[in-house]
């Protein structure tokens, strides 16, 4: 029987700044080929996959964290953030040392304070591998200035702020008001990632959204995730797998555990299920 197989990226498929293993590309090519439909499940945005993430071949895929979905070049839906509620959160974020991107369909847009969060990162132990990564977040030159913005619709925000007392204050700041998720399997950093959403705007709702088009129900789905930004998913998927490298509070939320995303955790979790 057809399932639908959703792969989120950083953690899953592979680790930031590094190419997938070749058994995860192989199997997901071998399960497209005895007819399975297999999509990419992230928080990034369409422009911001990885072309090594890109070659494998895919359906599809969830964007923004359940922002957009799409299959082929074609995108199917969008679920954009209520501007009222926009609106207050770049109030709050304003007033803390937080640096933010709006993600949209025109492009990601960020705010002009990347080296003051810099600055008050405590940069003590810190390896180059780890603050490569993090200069590479808050510089990357896929963004554009926050000047550039024209009030287009927003799937989730993209925070980054230092780790310890700021993370609690802006976590505090947005209770009751957004879904605020921190990834957690990003601890080497010296700041905390994460991001800002509409509650209902989540992978799991944008699975149940692809089932609809396609005549299918979430039964038919299996998930692979590592963050808690992908929750929703696990819960979702009649079948939600955590990878070996996630952290304990999403492995709870799995059906199933797999080997680590650098173990062959995916070829091993696909095989396990008679999927390839």
């Amino acid at each position: 029987m057809k399932k639908l197989l959703f792969f989120d990226i950083d953690g899953t498929l592979a680790y930031p700044q590094q190419e997938p293993p070749v058994s995860a590309v192989e199997a997901i090519r071998q399960a497209r080929r005895k007819g399975h439909m297999a999509f990419i499940s992230t928080g990034r945005t369409i422009d911001s996959i990885p072309e090594a993430v890109g070659r494998i071949g895919f359906d599809g895929g969830i964007f923004s964290a359940g922002g957009q979905v799409a299959i082929g070049d074609a995108v199917l839906y969008r679920f954009h953030m209520e501007d009222s509620l926009l609106q207050e959160l770049l109030v709050r974020l304003r007033r803390m040392p937080v640096f933010y991107a709006l993600e949209t369909a025109d492009g990601r847009f960020h705010s002009e304070n990347a080296e003051e969060v810099l600055c008050l990162a405590d940069l003590s132990g810190i390896n180059e591998s780890a603050m490569k990564l993090t200069q590479e977040i808050l510089f990357d030159p896929g963004m554009r200035p926050m000047s550039e913005y024209g009030g287009q619709p927003v799937f989730k925000i993209a925070y980054h702020c230092p780790k310890g007392a700021e993370r609690a204050r802006l976590s505090a700041a947005l209770e009751g008001l957004a879904k605020l998720v921190n990834y957690d399997n990003l601890l080497e950093l010296p700041i905390s990632v994460g991001e800002i959403s509409d509650p209902e705007v989540n992978k799991g709702n944008a699975i149940r959204a692809l089932c609809r088009h396609l005549g299918m129900t979430t039964a038919d789905c299996i998930a692979f995730g590592d963050s808690m930004n992908d929750s929703e998913m696990l819960q979702t998927a009649g079948v939600g797998i955590a990878m070996g490298n996630a952290p304990d509070a999403v492995k709870a939320l799995a059906d199933l555990v797999c080997d680590r995303c650098e173990c062959d955790g995916i070829a091993k979790a696909l095989k396990q299920l008679d999927l390839i």
